[in-house]
């Protein structure tokens, strides 16, 4: 009787977990799709940025979040915005990280295309301590891939020793897919108005031209 009473227990206790991982997980997907709307609907590619870490770090109950963003002429990863008053304070600091050092999680993302964790970042040779974030324990960096390229690396911190899993890994990848088409089109976006102010000006001159050639002859 022990033993069924045992067993029933053990199968219920699973049960329990099981039913909590999923509602995990749907509050992760919720999360996703509220950054990646929130995302979508920014135009300036800073604001985008910032906007996703914040949400990011708060939703996800991270220590911190920040985004790299490639720079290929200069073969540098970039720290383009990290959340709060930390993130930004490390952005004006102008952080950055050259490509090939591929014993840095960060870097190696970037190449081999794919999230790397850290689920004890002490234990890494090449882990050098953040004075601004001394308590992270874990890290996960994920390639922001738009197309074929690599946009940049979602880099993500927690306080806690194996944080992060595979089915983060995979939570993660989809928001970073998702912020890296955003980013693609808030670029184009800026890009085009910054054609169409051209084009304004242009024609701007013409017509200041034509009047002060149409003056000259009348004169």
């Amino acid at each position: 009787l022990a033993e069924q009473i045992a067993e029933r227990v053990s199968e219920q206790l699973e049960r329990l977990r099981l039913t909590e991982e999923i509602q995990k997980r749907a509050a992760e997907l919720a999360t996703v799709a509220t950054v990646s709307t929130a995302a979508s609907t920014v135009l300036n590619p800073d604001e985008l940025l910032q906007q996703v870490v914040d949400l990011t770090k708060e939703r996800f109950g991270l220590y911190h979040a920040q985004v790299y963003l490639a720079d290929d002429a200069w073969n540098t990863l970039l720290l383009a915005a990290g959340a709060g008053d930390i993130g930004k304070q490390m952005v004006l600091s102008g952080n950055t990280i050259p490509m090939e050092k591929n014993e840095l999680l960060v870097s190696r993302a970037t190449h081999e295309r794919k999230a790397l964790i850290s689920n004890d970042v002490r234990r890494e040779e090449s882990f050098q301590i953040n004075p601004l974030l001394p308590d992270t324990r874990s890290e996960m960096a994920v390639p922001m891939i738009a197309g074929d390229k690599v946009l940049g690396v979602f880099d993500v911190h927690s306080v806690n020793l194996n944080h992060f899993s595979e089915e983060d890994a995979n939570i993660y990848t989809t928001l970073a897919s998702q912020v890296a088409v955003s980013l693609q089109n808030a670029r184009l976006y800026a890009e085009q108005a910054e054609t169409v102010a051209q084009l304004r000006e242009l024609d701007r001159l013409k017509s200041s031209f034509l009047a002060n050639m149409s003056h000259e002859l009348r004169t």
